[in-house]
């Protein structure tokens, strides 16, 4: 399939111009004479039709294309959970596909209202073909296949087994929240590219290839992007017993901002503006962030003597369930206006990276205020 791909016009995924977004290359591993298969090419050279990079894509080289040691690895995804879903060769992906549509059926049906980046089935025009995870008259629904279904999160946890041979579909929903979900145990054959897996769209463009998980080891936690996520267990072994198992909750807003500081490596979104009382205790706050009073001076000048490193990628999970649940039980507002006023002011003014930020500002806040 991938060949024909190169039939059809198509250049290799990693070729298309926005592909460092998504993979770095390990240039000292690739064989001598090998560069030009990975050769970013320009916006005039290739034509992506307004479709997203897709990891997933058949035309994706995998983790270890021309390298000289089979130990190290030539491509690595940028997102650590996409590793094991690059390089797949069992079909076309949706996206690949839909290019291939867009290139030689695109005037064959009128416009349909697709969700979810559907398009027209030029075999049936009256019916969209849907992301994989997806289905019905225009996307809105799940394969109705025997297994999976329809869950809602909510503030409390739950939990999602799997256990079978079967292809099976989930859909996990809330309402105007994200959701935070760890995947705990996976049970498939370990490869470097995943043949059965369990694949998780947690992205909000579901056109895209969910990353694939197919081997044992530490949990994997992840938010998603927008209220909804697509669970698919594929497993194509008949001598091996397959199935996952994750917890998920509907995640609060404290629990989402920690998550976006630790495991993103991004600046804050800005939040949401505070409401002010008249005659509360909140009046002496208003303009600190600009101003020169003593709470700014506390935040400009006592922070910095109390910053320590903090290891935050691979230790810090059980401080951030800690520090999630203090934030939701705490009561007085002023703890929260504090924890986004200087971590605004760091991270903008001082460019003071939000990992090593994330022990420090919520200590000193915290102890600043409930003491």
């Amino acid at each position: 399939m991938h060949e024909v791909g190169h039939s059809l016009g198509f250049w290799h995924e990693q070729s298309r111009p926005d592909r460092d977004r998504y993979i770095t290359l390990n240039k000292q591993y690739i064989i001598r004479g090998t560069d030009g298969n990975f050769e970013r090419r320009t916006t005039e050279e290739i034509e992506d039709m307004g479709i997203p990079y897709d990891l997933g894509s058949v035309m994706h080289y995998g983790p270890n294309a021309f390298t000289k040691d089979w130990d190290e690895i030539t491509i690595r995804t940028n997102d650590a959970n996409y590793q094991r879903t690059i390089g797949q060769r069992s079909q076309a992906s949706f996206i690949d596909v839909k290019q291939i549509n867009r290139l030689y059926c695109n005037d064959i049906c009128p416009p349909l209202a697709c969700q979810n980046g559907g398009y027209p089935n030029p075999n049936n025009c009256m019916k969209c073909k849907c992301p994989r995870g997806l289905a019905g008259r225009t996307c809105e629904g799940i394969p109705q296949v025997g297994c999976g279904g329809e869950l809602l999160a909510t503030p409390l946890w739950q939990e999602l087994s799997h256990r079978g041979k079967k292809k099976c579909y989930w859909r996990i929903r809330t309402d105007n929240a994200r959701i935070r979900f760890i995947l705990s145990s996976v049970n498939y054959r370990c490869e470097s590219t995943c043949k059965a897996y369990v694949e998780i769209k947690h992205n909000s463009d579901f056109q895209q290839t969910g990353f694939r998980s197919c081997c044992k080891g530490p949990e994997i936690q992840v938010v998603s992007e927008q209220a909804e996520v697509l669970i698919i267990s594929d497993s194509n072994e008949l001598d091996y017993e397959t199935g996952f198992s994750l917890r998920y909750i509907k995640g609060s807003q404290q629990f989402v901002l920690l998550h976006f500081i630790l495991y993103s490596g991004q600046p804050l979104p800005k939040p949401p503006a505070p409401i002010w009382v008249p005659g509360s205790e909140n009046r002496g706050f208003r303009g600190a962030a600009a101003g020169s009073g003593p709470i700014e001076k506390f935040i400009l000048n006592v922070i910095p003597k109390v910053r320590f490193e903090f290891a935050v990628r691979r230790y810090c999970y059980q401080m951030v369930l800690l520090l999630s649940e203090v934030l939701s039980l705490v009561e007085n507002q002023l703890v929260l206006i504090y924890v986004f006023l200087i971590t605004e002011i760091l991270i903008d003014r001082w460019k003071v990276s939000p990992a090593s930020l994330l022990n420090t500002v919520l200590q000193a806040c915290l102890e600043y205020e409930i003491s």
